[in-house]
């Protein structure tokens, strides 16, 4: 049994698309589950009204509060297991499929407890690239954000157990739930699919790359709502918590000089790059959030170390 799972908020127009591509399949013998976290009235009754007339199998779990993109899988992944589902596929709202995803998807799949990554056919970057097939992600140690990678078989052996899959598009067998646990939700959004494959490895979970199918995706159309200088303070905030919780020893001894550095270098920027403050002081306040301790959730309007 295959269940896709994915989450909305308030980007209904991508969702609906995401679900009309799944309506297309020639194999329709899986579920969805839709999480809405909590969008605008009128953006979640369109998702509603979708679902209530759609001729897949789908169900809508309604959440109060924005549990982000780990939160909100973890309600699906959590209602996907209670329904028996072998395999369960973590696909972003923003993409779309081909009509034959589900059966050669299937065909894929391993026959044994994996995490796959799924590969993700990717717009371009501001060079006018086109589009590009992404297979993982590469962990880079001390870094806030990580890259894509779109030529596994460039990469060297040492690599190998740094690669991870995107959560855009991951399968995950039922058994590497059990074994590795869920999404950790004190990241919200971001690096929690790193995250994930690292944990899944370290519990003797295979993490593995197939080549076909692809997932279409528009980059950070739903993340792009939350505004870029919380998006970056996400980022700072949780490149911290991934290095301190998944580091070598080297990196975990470096984190504290790591940090400092980024507060002298975003405070330079304050004072010579004044059109960036928003974004200077977004990062300056993720590091904050990291030493004190405040994971999860950020609201909007949160305080940053600026302005109280």
């Amino acid at each position: 049994m295959l269940t896709l799972v994915t989450v909305n908020f308030n980007n209904a127009e991508a969702t609906l698309g995401l679900l009309r591509s799944l309506e297309r399949q020639s194999d329709r013998d899986f579920d969805v589950i839709v999480v809405d976290n909590a969008s605008a009235p009128g953006d979640r009754a369109l998702v509603g009204e979708f679902i209530s007339s759609t001729t897949i199998s789908a169900d809508l779990v309604l959440n109060e509060r924005n549990l982000g993109f780990s939160g909100g899988n973890n309600l699906a992944i959590r209602k996907a297991l209670a329904q028996s589902a072998e395999w369960i596929v973590l696909i972003n709202n923003d993409t779309t499929v081909s009509g034959d995803f589900i059966r050669n998807l299937k065909a894929a799949l391993p026959k044994e407890p994996a995490v796959v990554g799924i590969p993700l056919s990717e717009e371009g970057s501001d060079r006018g690239e086109g589009r590009r097939i992404a297979y993982a992600g590469l962990v880079k140690w001390l870094k806030p954000t990580l890259p894509h990678i779109y030529e596994i078989e460039k990469l060297g052996a040492e690599h190998s157990q740094l690669l991870y899959a995107v959560g855009a598009g991951m399968a995950v067998h039922r058994d590497a739930f059990a074994k590795a646990g869920l999404l950790d939700e004190r990241y919200f959004l971001y690096f929690e699919d790193a995250d994930f494959s690292l944990r899944a490895r370290r519990a003797g979970v295979s993490v593995r790359f197939i080549s076909a199918p692809s997932i279409t995706h528009g980059v950070s159309v739903s993340t792009r709502k939350l505004g870029a200088p919380l998006l970056l303070r996400y980022h700072a905030r949780n490149a911290l918590l991934f290095n301190k919780t998944h580091g070598p020893w080297w990196v975990r001894k470096s984190l504290p000089f790591a940090a400092f550095y980024g507060i002298v270098r975003q405070s330079v920027k304050l004072l010579l790059m004044p059109a960036r403050r928003p974004e200077s002081r977004a990062i300056m306040a993720g590091i904050v959030d990291f030493y004190a301790k405040r994971f999860g959730y950020i609201p909007p309007e949160a305080p940053d170390i600026h302005r109280h």
